[in-house]
């Protein structure tokens, strides 16, 4: 009996040993018990690596990625069957092989998972994560970046995509917009989040606000149309792996106006006026518009460009009579005008040596003789209706007293019609007939011009030469109602100087009432008498009575300088302030000088004496350090030579006092707006007792300009405002007497 016990303890020692000894992986799974053991330490490595095994962190449509993420636990031990989640940041930066993003960890604790790029580029962040009950035991991540280029399988499967607008029809220009919704189901229709959709558009402008759906499982878009303006269909589509919906939007809002006359007569020329606008209004710069006469009729312009504002205009020459069609097209529109050509004369009459555009006096009555003939006959008893664009016009003259701009009349039995035209102010006018209902039109083109001149003005640009430069010179004549004054023979002078030229000693003035000549200095022409500048005189011919002068200043350049400052004070040590200074540099008429040298000094005036005391004083609350000046010393640098010259040293210390105790550059340049900046830099114990010179010169065309400013160096505000810190001690004393340096 005891040698069958004997071996049934033997055999179940040996089981025992079998089933602790070992190696492998550590499985804590299971059953089992045992007291007093530790919980294991859990850690995560993520590698990211491409179909050739190699690490990287680029992702596209070419090279797909695997994430290996290898699970430890204490002393390296592989753990095994073991669920590693994995997610993305960013979902629509790359797809995860799984739907759940949950794997597996295999025999040696590696949990494996395939990465395919998204449809959005960028960079974003693979995240591994061991979840044990409701703790995180282990996490770990790695980053990529992704192409784009994608967007193939989402994990999930989807049945249907929906695009949606807030509207069908999208205005064009920059002021209107259409919100694209994209609505993502499954097959049981419910709507999915994280699921990238790609927008697209074949034309106009798409800005996308969502590429992945949110969580009402929309994605998000804005169409707009403000390059192309042109009325359109644009087809919008949103794709999801294979599965897209597509939307059409339609352009509208484009407006194409032509406004020309209904008829015109044979042999006669007329404006057409297009004007293309888009939905907001504005005028649409920039295109090319397609014009076409169905008669064949010239016209200035087949392929017009709209200017600025959207608007253009072309001649129409009717040199085929009948009934025409002028067809014009562009950003999708097309419009088509009927212009009847009369083989009529309907002109007005003007004589052999009338000039191209008449002139007529100002306050004046001038008559307008107009022609309508029919086959070489005379066309009585049709009415005419007149029109003018400046003055008043009338079928009589004390009709003109009306101020009328229309005036209505009959031809005669000779086929004609007059009427009155008059205006009190100078200009161009558009004269306008339109015969019966609109049957003919024609125009004529006349200038009403002043001849009362009372006044004259003269300029000169540039008003400051030095030798071989040139002034444009300009005499503007005008009435007493300031009308400018045509075809006045103007006479130029120079006066109180020699040397120089005007090019032509008269001119004539034109409608603007302008005459013109030019000055130009040579190496004789003087700088005026008595240091004034020389001046031209402009005068008129027939009446030496209106006239004016201006002057010219000729020699070298002059140039302003004026100092600009701010109230901050900058401490770039502890032992320096610094102040920021602005020069202005303009010539003589106050306009910049960019690019000018400059040389910069800044010379010790004056310093003081004295302590630095509390304000208020005690024993009232304390709010700032204030200098209790003694004394105040003229620098002994009298001439600024920087040398002691005999009778200077007044204290007696052997040394110039203060001495130059302030730094400014050597030079600056101003810059396109004649601005240069600098900074002078002192110590910080010498503010407030010191003032200084800045000074600036600079030549111009051999002349050398120079300014300065004095100024008192300033301390920092926040050094006068602690009560247990005052400011460093004054370094030239506290006695009242400049003669030590007590």
């Amino acid at each position: 009996m005891r040698s069958i016990l004997l071996v049934c303890t033997s055999v179940i020692l040996s089981v025992f040993l079998v089933a602790c000894g070992g190696g492998g992986s550590l499985d804590t799974g299971g059953g089992g018990g045992g007291t007093g053991g530790t919980a294991p330490e859990y850690q995560l490595q993520l590698v990211l690596v491409n179909a050739s095994n190699a690490e990287t962190s680029s992702l596209s449509e070419q090279q797909p990625l695997t994430a290996r993420a290898t699970l430890t636990a204490t002393q390296n031990a592989a753990v095994s069957g073991k669920v590693i989640r994995f997610s993305i940041d960013q979902p629509g930066l790359a797809i995860l092989s799984t739907g759940t993003g949950s794997v597996l960890t295999d025999a040696n604790g590696v949990a494996t998972i395939n990465l395919t790029a998204g449809d959005v580029s960028g960079a974003g962040e693979l995240t591994a994560e061991f979840i044990e009950g409701e703790s995180v035991r282990a996490v770990t991540s790695s980053g990529f970046q992704s192409a784009g280029d994608g967007g193939g399988d989402t994990g999930v499967v989807i049945s249907s995509v929906r695009l949606l607008g807030d509207r069908t029809q999208l205005g064009s220009g920059a002021s209107d917009k259409v919100q694209l919704s994209a609505l993502v189901r499954d097959s049981n229709n419910v709507l999915q989040a994280g699921i990238p959709v790609t927008f697209s558009a074949n034309s106009g402008e798409l800005v996308v606000a969502s590429a992945v759906t949110e969580q009402d499982g929309i994605a998000k878009a804005t169409l707009t149309s403000q390059i192309d303006k042109s009325v359109r269909d644009i087809v919008v589509s949103a794709r999801v792996n294979t599965i897209q919906d597509e939307l059409i939007i339609r352009v509208v809002g484009t407006t194409l106006e032509v406004v020309a006359p209904s008829a015109v007569v044979l042999g006669d020329q007329v404006s057409i006026n297009f004007s293309l606008q888009d939905a907001a209004g504005q005028g649409i710069a920039n295109e090319v518009l397609s014009v076409s006469s169905e008669l064949g009729n010239p016209l200035s312009r087949t392929s017009p460009v709209t200017g600025p504002n959207g608007q253009v205009s072309v001649t129409y020459d009717a040199v085929t009579s009948g009934d025409d069609s002028i067809r014009v097209s562009a950003l999708g529109l097309n419009q088509t005008i009927a212009l009847s050509v009369k083989a009529d004369s309907f002109v007005f009459v003007a004589a052999d040596d009338d000039p191209a555009i008449p002139e007529v006096d100002l306050n004046t009555p001038e008559a307008m003789l107009l022609e309508w003939l029919t086959d070489n006959v005379p066309n009585a008893n049709r009415d005419v209706l007149f029109s003018t664009t400046r003055g008043s016009i009338a079928s009589t003259v004390p009709g003109l007293a009306a101020q009328s701009v229309v005036a209505q009349t009959t031809t005669d039995g000779t086929g004609q019609a007059e009427v009155y035209v008059q205006s009190a102010f100078a200009g161009l006018a558009t004269i306008s007939a339109r015969g019966g209902d609109n049957e003919v039109s024609t125009q004529k083109l006349i200038e009403f011009v002043a001849t009362n001149p009372t006044k004259m003005e003269v300029q000169a640009f540039p008003a400051q030469l030095v030798p071989g430069d040139s002034s444009s010179v300009r005499a503007i004549v005008r009435d007493a109602n300031n009308n400018p004054v045509k075809n006045q023979l103007v006479a130029f002078s120079l006066d109180n100087s020699a040397g120089g030229s005007i090019s032509s000693g008269t001119a004539t003035t034109n409608s603007q009432g302008v005459a013109t000549t030019s000055f130009t200095a040579d190496q004789t022409t003087g700088g005026g008498i008595n240091g004034e500048n020389l001046v031209i005189t402009a005068s008129l011919v027939n009446n030496s009575a209106v006239n004016d002068s201006t002057d010219i200043a000729v020699g070298g350049r002059t140039l302003f300088f004026r100092f600009g400052t701010s109230n901050i004070v900058e401490t770039p040590s502890n032992s320096l302030y610094r102040k920021e200074f602005s020069i202005i540099v303009t010539d003589s008429s106050g306009n910049p000088v960019a690019n000018q040298p400059l040389n910069l000094a800044a010379v010790s005036l004056r310093y003081r004496k004295g302590i630095w005391i509390k304000d208020p004083p005690p024993p009232e609350s304390f709010k700032t350090w204030i200098p209790d000046v003694t004394v105040q010393c003229v620098s002994e640098d009298v001439n600024f030579n920087g040398i002691l010259d005999d009778g200077e040293d007044i204290n007696g210390d052997g040394l110039l006092t203060p001495g130059n105790l302030a730094t400014v550059p050597a030079t600056v340049t101003s810059d396109a707006d004649g601005i240069a900046v600098f900074h002078v830099t002192y110590p910080r114990d010498v503010a407030p007792w010191l003032d200084i010179r800045l000074q600036v010169t600079g030549f111009a065309a051999g002349t050398e300009n120079m300014s300065y400013r004095e100024y008192g160096l300033p301390v920092s505000a926040a050094d006068v405002t602690v009560e247990t810190s005052p400011p460093p001690a004054n370094p030239f004393g506290s006695s009242g007497n400049c003669g030590d340096t007590l």
